[in-house]
């Protein structure tokens, strides 16, 4: 019998030792993340120097709270990194670019990669359209899926359960969307969106469950909270705890048996769950995220500290932003004649930046108007635009990689993919030199302000 563990070390973090090959995933350990806005709540049962030596490092995707620079730094210099290919080479650049000790291993998706000593990985990417990915691992009898927090269509997991005898699924269930920008609509469609949310995913748990059929099912992927002061409230609206996950499931007749895992839990296929040392309460209560923002209030402190930005390039953020929206109107607004698609941009931070697309609008397509319940919105923060003028020359194409997107209308084929695509067609050829060119005006601009 092979002897597999699994320990949760929180969030969508997992440390499984696979007969002496370990490999740990989404190794998410620097405090905040989301533009300063997630901490680890609870906190993680290890710290990042109490990590075993690792052969491989799994990292799902982009977001923070997966892909944390500084910690890959920190991990074992001759592991592998395990990523998976989207095809566009970003986070294979992205890593490159840190000039990471460990070697770099990208697989394209369902691709098997078989480890030193038989191992079996396989990655499978979002069919949603969003870049986001899964790890099935299986050594022997045992055989895990992470699903990490992507989004898989229930066809694609059906595919997946048939070919892998799954044992044991970690699936993601909580999530926020268009934080922090979320903090601009007004009071009762924020909360009224934030309890939408909750059951939106676990609506989408529970059909990822369905068809992938496996052993027995772990709630995870929701160990942060909201620590800012200001931002305590959101941790009632939004967020969610196992717990609720389990009675949510239970209630609409799921059979699979669900698991629940504290951070430091360990799991293996014969024994099931060994607790750990460390004992954490699994709901997210009041008490517990104001004694957690009280706790880390210097470093949330020193954070707001580091978030200013000029009002002068706030204004040229806002004039680069208009700008790019009405020239992509230009080009694309026959392809949206017949639909009513509606879209919030809006960039935070210390003064909100707004504009609305709304293709339905009697007078102006592009204004600055809110949109109550917009079909997308795509968030940035002016932290994030900022380093994309100056540093990187964000294009269109950019700059919707780059946002937090909420769906806020079914059904996706009609809103989603459509835009979606007429992003990845307006940005081709010399319209990315045209963006490049503009952005680095506003870099000059921006620079020259500084001395």
């Amino acid at each position: 019998m092979t002897n597999f563990t699994i320990e949760y070390v929180g969030h969508a973090c997992l440390l499984m030792d696979m007969d002496g090959e370990r490999i740990i995933t989404d190794p998410w350990f620097t405090n905040p993340v989301m533009a300063n806005s997630w901490y680890h709540v609870p906190k993680y049962a290890r710290t990042i120097d109490q990590l075993p030596f690792l052969d491989y490092i799994y990292v799902s995707h982009e977001h923070a709270d997966h892909l944390d620079i500084p910690a890959l730094r920190r991990l074992t210099p001759e592991a592998t990194i395990v990523v998976p290919a989207f095809g566009d080479g970003k986070l294979e650049r992205t890593l490159a670019e840190a000039d990471l000790p460990q070697s770099i291993v990208a697989l394209a998706d369902g691709e098997i990669f078989e480890t030193r000593y038989g191992a079996k990985l396989a990655l499978y990417i979002a069919d949603t359209g969003s870049k986001d990915s899964s790890l099935v691992a299986a050594k022997g009898d045992t055989c895990v899926f992470n699903h990490t927090d992507n989004w898989i269509t229930s066809a694609k997991m059906l595919k997946i359960g048939k070919q892998w005898p799954i044992d044991i699924a970690f699936q993601c269930y909580a999530g926020v969307g268009s934080f922090p920008s979320y903090m601009l609509w007004p009071l009762e469609h924020r909360i009224e969106l934030g309890a939408a949310k909750k059951i939106q995913l676990f609506e989408r748990m529970k059909e990822a469950m369905l068809a992938l059929q496996p052993k027995t099912v772990v709630p995870f992927g929701a160990s942060f909270g909201y620590l800012r002061p200001e931002t305590l409230w959101l941790n009632n609206v939004c967020a969610t705890d196992p717990v609720e996950c389990r009675k949510w499931l239970l209630e609409q007749g799921v059979s699979i048996p669900i698991t629940l895992m504290d951070h430091g839990d360990k799991w293996v296929k014969s024994l099931g769950v060994k607790r750990g040392k460390v004992r954490h309460s699994l709901a997210i209560t009041s008490e517990k995220v104001e004694e957690y923002s009280k706790f880390y209030a210097r470093t949330i402190a020193q954070k707001r500290a580091e978030e200013h930005v000029d009002d002068a390039y706030l204004a040229l953020n806002d004039e680069m932003l208009g700008d790019y929206l009405r020239a992509w109107v230009e080009v694309v607004r026959s392809n949206f004649r017949k639909m009513p698609l509606s879209i919030q941009f809006s960039i935070s931070g210390k003064q909100g930046v707004i504009w609305t697309v709304d293709f339905g609008a009697e007078d102006e397509i592009v204004s600055k108007k809110i949109l109550p319940l917009p079909n997308l919105y795509l968030s940035l923060t002016d932290i994030e635009l900022f380093n994309g003028l100056v540093h990187r020359h964000y294009s269109l194409t950019d700059l919707y990689l780059a946002s937090r997107i909420q769906m806020n209308r079914y059904p996706y084929e009609t809103y989603h993919r459509a835009f979606f695509d007429s992003f990845f067609w307006w940005s081709e050829g010399e319209q990315i030199a045209r963006n490049r060119e503009r952005a680095n005006e506003i870099g000059t601009l921006w620079r020259e302000g500084l001395n």
